[in-house]
Formats: C-alpha cells, structure tokens, sequence
C-alpha cells in the first residue's frame, strides 16, 4: 500500500467565518422573535416581532464579524503524521462539498478544534489534501487471518 504524498496547505477560513457568522446571527434573531411575541405585555402584532428580529440578527451578525478573526494556520501532512503549525495532530474529515471541507482535528489536549479549508486556499494542493486525508497513516491490519 502507497502512502500519500506530502501536502500542505494555509488555510484562512473566510468561509467558516461566515458560516459561524450565519449561525449566531439566525440564533440571535429567532430568540429576539421569540421573546418579542411570547414577553410583551401587549400584542406586538408581525411587524414587531419582525422587526425585532431584524435588528437583533443584525447586531449580532455585526458583532459576529468583528469579533471571530480567524488566524491562517498551516495544515500539513509530512508522510507520517498531520501538524497545525508544527503541532501533531489528527483531523477528522466531517464535511465535504466541491469548494469546502471541515475538519474536526483533535491534538494532544482533549478540546476538539474545527478548521474550515477553502479549495480557493488549497488551490494545486486540493486533491493532494483529499488523497492524505483519505489515506491511511498506517498499513491495515489482517484481520481474522490464521497463519
């Protein structure tokens, strides 16, 4: 069995900024409408449960940005093991489309990290990156084999 080449690739994650963006800003805005409709003393009608919405996503969409300011880092397989910046590591591949993977790596310490990687970021190295995460570290073991 052939082992996959080196690959490495810096990742930024825009895209899985975004995507965290979308999520806290959703969030936000249902509990706004929640509490608009379910807290009011009087009726708040539609366009306030709405509206309350509205500015609640937004605000948090606003902070959201702002706040969450991804580092790039950098994602390599050396042949033998995967590193972040240096540091050995396993990912685990959750989530893939045409343009984007997320991976939960998991280091040394116990807390799982997510990494976004765009294919725009992976450019020549995509497929390399998909064959490494794909390959085994280790040969296969025979299993049930009575020699």
């Amino acid at each position: 069995m052939r082992h996959a080449p080196p690959v490495s690739v810096l990742c930024h994650g825009r895209f899985w900024r975004l995507v965290q963006a979308a999520v806290y800003c959703l969030t936000a805005a249902i509990l706004a409408a929640w509490l608009a409709s379910h807290l009011a003393e009087t009726p708040v009608g539609r366009v306030g449960i709405l509206l309350s919405a509205v500015l609640a996503g937004g605000a948090c969409l606003f902070l959201a940005l702002r706040l969450i300011r991804p580092t790039p880092v950098e994602l390599s397989w050396d042949g033998r093991q995967w590193l972040l910046d240096a540091r050995p590591l396993e990912p685990e591949l959750m989530l893939q489309s045409r343009r984007f993977l997320l991976l939960r790596l998991r280091g040394q310490a116990a807390r799982s990290t997510w990494l976004g990687v765009e294919r725009g970021e992976a450019a020549v190295a995509w497929h390399g990156l998909l064959v490494a995460l794909r390959a085994r570290s280790t040969p296969p073991v025979a299993e049930g084999l009575v020699g």
